[in-house]
């Protein structure tokens, strides 16, 4: 529940001095987008007015700190799935034809470029690849 603590201590940091049921609710606005649980006029009428003033801007940042929360682990599956990739390209390349050969060369760059700077377009061309290699494993081998 990583996700879930780091939104408490998010909200604790931020807004300590608000009442636990109101935390609990921003909670459940921010890290799960139940926004029917908790909504900003039923919030305005429970506290003071800088209080609303700083959850409301906070409520504006919240896409940007659901991407920081989750960063760490596409970065981790990202990682995971260039590590994937490389070995299935060792694989193709242990069948030294011709196609193979490319394809580990393909597989291999695109890996890398998404290990180094996880781009969707360069997600979408690195899965384009693993897609051709595995038919080319299983029309010249009939396995995988």
């Amino acid at each position: 529940m990583y996700h879930e603590a780091w939104w408490r201590n998010e909200i604790e940091e931020n807004f300590g001095d608000l009442d636990p049921a109101l935390k609990e609710g921003l909670l459940l606005r921010w890290a799960y987008l139940d926004k029917k649980t908790l909504n900003m006029r039923e919030l305005k009428k429970a506290v003071t007015p800088d209080q609303a003033k700083a959850v409301k801007e906070y409520d504006g940042q919240r896409n940007k700190k659901y991407k920081e929360n989750i960063l760490p682990f596409e970065n981790l599956f990202l990682e995971l799935g260039a590590d994937v990739l490389k070995n299935v390209s060792n694989f193709v390349a242990a069948n030294p034809e011709a196609e193979k050969a490319r394809l580990h060369k393909q597989i291999r760059t695109e890996a890398d470029k998404v290990k180094k700077n996880g781009e969707s377009a360069e997600v979408g061309a690195f899965g384009a690849g693993a897609s051709q290699c595995v038919a080319v494993a299983w029309q010249h081998d009939g396995v995988l």
